[in-house]
């Protein structure tokens, strides 16, 4: 999970591996020598305390993403503070690039398709429609020897995965052609762009 590639991760998580490890040990010790319940119970102990702390820790990741995402997701151009360099990297990388663009195409290809019965398939109508602005948005991601802007890429994301918004809601064409061409303005970095140090209010 991306969430656990971020600076400090290792830190964040090293209480509840080191519960493990002491479960681990504690459940081979009684495994060997069968002193009692007592180590066995000590070792179920650590085992959830352990679980306690990983979901602790992954409250405490998240949490770190989502604000990295917060400030990235209102920035323009290509500056980026450098305690959020780590989740810029993440998104702008080529893996997660062509990931998104493959998802698009598949999304088009799928809203090209005749729904076998249909009843309960939600018809893609804003897709169809908007096929060329989509297949361009995927073509602009593929070119990975181009600069874009992780603003850009969390508002592909976004895109994607908000089950309300308009890419899946048939009504909302005219949403969808807009959002499209909002996207492409600022995903796409442009060398001569006037607030590429700027980080908008």
């Amino acid at each position: 999970m991306d969430v656990f590639r971020q600076p400090g991760a290792g830190l964040t998580l090293a209480p509840a591996a080191a519960w493990w490890f002491a479960a681990v040990i504690g459940g081979v010790v009684w495994g060997a020598a069968r002193p009692g319940p007592w180590l066995l119970l000590a070792a179920a102990g650590a085992l959830a305390v352990g679980a306690v702390e990983a979901g602790r820790a992954l409250v405490v990741l998240t949490g770190r993403r989502r604000a990295a995402d917060d400030w990235l997701r209102s920035a323009t151009g290509d500056f980026v503070q450098p305690r959020y360099a780590w989740r810029a990297q993440q998104l702008r990388a080529a893996c997660e690039r062509l990931l998104l663009a493959k998802t698009l195409r598949l999304i088009v290809r799928r809203a090209d398709e005749r729904p076998l019965g249909g009843f309960g398939v939600p018809r893609l109508t804003a897709v169809s429609e908007n096929r060329e602005a989509l297949q361009l948005l995927a073509s602009t991601l593929e070119r990975v020897d181009q600069p874009v802007t992780p603003a850009g890429m969390l508002r592909v994301i976004d895109l994607i995965t908000n089950g309300a918004g308009p890419l899946w809601n048939g009504p909302k064409s005219k949403a969808l052609e807009e959002t499209i061409s909002s996207i492409l303005a600022v995903l796409r970095l442009r060398p001569d762009d006037p607030h590429e140090h700027v980080h908008a209010a």
